[in-house]
């Protein structure tokens, strides 16, 4: 039985990297955005193979779990994104965020919602300096709006791809755009209801191909392909833009 933890030394310290066993054919490493290094290998691998791919890839994992470091560093001493008077990304559209706050105000409440003129205005009120408040309500106004909005693009193209889904999850997601289950369930990060609508079916796109292929293989791309020809243009803008969409 493989060990739950490899300790990797290097100069800036020790990196704990979590070995986690699953139905995949290849092994795959992957650097959260929390900085939590995961190695992924398929059932029956030897430890020794685990060891020596880790060994292997010890630069490339040291460099990259440094560049996490620094990336959350910056996320955390960025400027709250949630302020009066300020414009919202929602898909296609934008929203007018209002904040109306209160001495003595103990809970951060959605006052209303208008819609006019393509316009979509949210009147918050908050107590001040509740920061934290105000983000867990929007960021449940978005989970709230968009998942139809979600379930409805799954469902086209779910129907396009001869695939079935059981139920379809939207929720905060820190590492992560979107996930299948081998159950079959769906998941999706509520951040991307902020990214324009073609990023967001390139997601749910992803997702319905892995009811067909789990993992990926030339395969599994080659069926995202047969629906989004341009899926390297998507999955490019998502890789590069995805850290404007972090500090919500």
């Amino acid at each position: 039985m493989l060990p739950e933890v490899y300790e990797l030394e290097c100069p800036a310290g020790t990196i704990p990297i979590h070995i986690q066993a699953s139905q995949r054919k290849t092994i795959g490493i992957q650097i959260r955005a929390d900085q939590r290094v995961e190695i992924r290998v398929p059932y029956r691998t030897a430890y020794h193979e685990v060891i020596s791919v880790i060994q292997e890839k010890a630069d490339w994992i040291v460099s990259h779990y440094e560049r996490a470091v620094c990336e959350a560093q910056e996320r955390k001493s960025a400027p709250c994104p949630y302020q009066d008077r300020t414009w919202l990304p929602c898909g296609d559209e934008k929203v007018f965020l209002r904040i109306r706050y209160e001495e003595g105000r103990t809970r951060a409440q959605l006052q209303s919602v208008r819609e006019k003129d393509g316009r979509i205005t949210l009147a918050v009120t908050a107590g001040p300096g509740d920061g934290a408040g105000i983000r867990s309500l929007i960021s449940q106004w978005y989970r709230h709006a968009g998942a139809r909005k979600i379930a409805a693009r799954a469902h086209a193209y779910a129907g396009q791809m001869g695939v079935s889904f059981r139920k379809i999850t939207v929720k905060e997601q820190k590492t992560c755009w979107g996930s299948c289950s081998g159950k079959q369930n769906l998941n999706f990060n509520w951040k991307l209801l902020l990214m324009p609508m073609p990023i967001l079916d390139y997601v749910v796109v992803h997702e319905l191909a892995h009811l067909k292929q789990m993992n990926h293989s030339e395969q599994f791309w080659k069926e995202v392909e047969a629906v989004l020809p341009d899926y390297h243009e998507r999955r490019r803008f998502l890789r590069e833009h995805e850290k404007e969409y972090a500090v919500y």
